[in-house]
């Protein structure tokens, strides 16, 4: 989950990988990722938060986590 608050800890924008649009196999690496538009009236000093969210009984591993601005218009 990404979370977007702002100085008064108020929530702008939030997203959720469902377990639906994950590929995996138990006990093999995955990658996971998603791209969203960052709304205009997101706070300036907004602060990036981002949760992993397991309610599984496993033991789970995360590497790599990154996130990424890329401006309006950008394209690859």
């Amino acid at each position: 989950m990404v979370a977007i608050d702002d100085d008064k800890r108020n929530v702008y924008k939030y997203n959720v990988s469902k377990n639906s649009e994950t590929k995996y196999k138990p006990g093999s690496w995955f990658e996971l990722s998603f791209t969203d538009v960052v709304d205009r009236n997101t706070p300036v000093n907004g602060t990036y938060k981002i949760y992993v969210w397991y309610t599984g009984k496993n033991k789970i591993y995360i590497d790599d986590l990154k996130l990424e601005y890329m401006p309006v218009g950008f394209s690859e």
